[in-house]
């Protein structure tokens, strides 16, 4: 699978004709974010092991993990962004959360229009 920070730059550079720079911004924070929640929020019980036991491998020891995991744990963390918006500890001021939530909704769009690519095909049967 693609790794998200890929994703997110194709994303990003998809959004570059436009002259809103806070698509910048919002993939940096959402890379940040993803980095920062995958271990907690978007991990099976069963795979968390395989997290920590990358941690302990010298070859992905200096990665992130939005370096190596692809957008099926993307997919996940955005499942959880509202609620984690409304318990988010410094609270976003109403526009930005629906500016936000419409570029969250565009990034989905992507994600479903470029599934072939982004996505495994063939998961355990």
């Amino acid at each position: 699978p693609v790794p998200v920070t890929e994703v997110l730059k194709m994303y990003k550079a998809s959004k570059s004709t436009s002259k809103d720079s806070s698509w910048n911004g919002m993939v940096e924070k959402l890379l940040s974010f993803f980095d920062t929640v995958l271990p907690v929020l978007c991990l099976y019980r069963q795979e968390r092991w395989q997290c920590n036991s990358l941690k302990d491998n010298e070859k992905f020891k200096s990665l992130k993990y939005s370096e190596i995991y692809g957008c099926e744990f993307l997919l996940r963390m955005i499942t959880r962004l509202p609620c984690l918006i409304v318990d988010f500890r410094s609270p976003m001021p109403k526009a930005e959360k629906k500016n936000f939530v419409l570029k969250i909704s565009d990034l989905v769009r992507y994600l479903k229009k470029n599934q072939k690519e982004f996505f495994r095909q063939i998961y355990r049967r």
